[in-house]
């Protein structure tokens, strides 16, 4: 790895975390959509995503995009329709070799404020590494329908990557929690999978920073693998 950041390394031990705590099992990616190469600044471009799914997670997977200056890892978890959990979402992009963007968040779903107070709490309680304050980031406004106060969104140096990973693994640490705990709640299903939809129709259609992956990899392809596996049009059940 050429760049600094550290952040395949930390999305490989988070994926173990989680699919250990979650009992996750494998689901089968279209081979087209599971490795694409490509280019980026002339060099060499490698994705690589892993899907899973497991009792209490509908869709969860792992995206890992590795060039000579660039270093991209991503993960979403879809929770089971049936329990009050949020989306876990982690984005972590270094472009260059000085500074990346830090993101993460436990998006919440629920409309019940109990339920949105207590899965706050939960990621307070987790979330002890800070990032100085002249690191915080001010997120998009669209994103801003779906981001919890709680959520992580920072510029970072070199210097800063270790506390940021350290942060990213305490918001899967509190979705674990969450999960654990969790109760079957059948009521307000349909609901829950209307807003993962949106979740992700409001990525795809508005991300601005999902445009990288036309310019590195082809574009056909690349939208494909946009709508059939980043940011499900279909959510697998």
């Amino acid at each position: 790895m050429t760049t600094r950041f550290g952040f395949i390394d930390g999305l490989r031990a988070l994926e173990g975390q989680l699919r250990g705590e979650l009992q996750l099992s494998a689901r089968a990616l279209p081979p087209v959509l599971a490795r694409l190469s490509g280019t980026f600044r002339d060099k060499p471009a490698t994705l690589t995503a892993r899907a899973y799914s497991g009792p209490s997670c509908r869709y969860a997977r792992f995206v890992e995009l590795e060039s000579d200056e660039l270093e991209i890892a991503n993960v979403a978890i879809f929770p089971d329709v049936h329990v009050s959990l949020p989306i876990l979402g982690v984005d972590l992009v270094g472009v260059g070799r000085d500074t990346a963007v830090a993101v993460a968040d436990l998006s919440p779903v629920s409309d019940d404020d109990r339920v949105r107070h207590a899965q706050l709490e939960c990621l307070e309680r987790h979330h002890v590494s800070r990032l100085p304050a002249e690191t915080r980031l001010e997120l998009p406004g669209w994103a801003v329908e779906w981001f919890s106060r709680g959520a992580l969104s920072a510029r970072i140096g070199t210097s800063q990557a270790e506390i940021a990973r350290r942060a990213v693994g305490e918001f899967a640490s509190a979705f674990i929690e969450l999960a654990r705990a969790a109760a079957p709640s059948p009521t307000g299903a349909e609901r829950v999978a209307t807003r993962h939809a949106a979740y992700c129709a409001s990525h795809r259609a508005q991300d601005r920073g999902l445009l990288l992956l036309r310019r590195i990899f082809e574009p056909v392809v690349a939208d494909r693998f946009l709508r059939e596996v980043l940011f499900p049009e279909r959510i697998p059940a």
